[in-house]
């Protein structure tokens, strides 16, 4: 498993937390998952957040919505509660996206619901907020 597949499997699974009471078993998977990545209340604090740097940046999209088409970006690191980018340009702080990442190795697209939290000289962080999405790149081709 990878880390876009434990980060989809800890938001969801937080999402889901918040809406009804979790099996046994899924809560024991999420408390896990968060001392594994980091997440959960006692992380709150910006810097103290487990973060996963890239040695490159890792080129994603980021889709504002209510707008037609995305913005190219390039992930520069990835925590249990968000993600800071590289944007090619600025989006509305406060702006609900979602971050889309291809992983065209095993034909899957991530796709994780956010808000724009700060943005400064192309660089932004957003927090993850919502159901994420995890399917074959086929499918969201056909869903585009």
């Amino acid at each position: 498993m990878q880390l876009f597949d434990l980060l989809h499997d800890y938001q969801h699974l937080r999402a889901k937390a918040a809406l009804v009471a979790l099996e046994p078993s899924e809560a024991v998977r999420l408390e896990g998952l968060e001392a594994l990545l980091g997440g959960g209340p006692a992380h709150d604090e910006r810097r103290r957040a487990t973060r996963f740097g890239f040695p490159r940046a890792l080129p994603v999209h980021v889709v504002p919505k209510g707008h037609g088409g995305f913005v190219p970006a390039q992930l520069r690191e990835l925590g249990a509660e968000g993600a800071s980018l590289f944007l090619d340009e600025p989006l509305a702080q406060g702006e609900r996206v979602l971050l889309c990442f291809d992983d065209e190795e095993r034909s899957l697209r991530f796709e994780m619901p956010a808000v724009l939290v700060w943005q400064h000289d192309g660089q932004a962080g957003i927090r993850f907020e919502g159901m994420p999405a995890r399917r074959k790149l086929t499918d969201s081709i056909r869903a585009a």
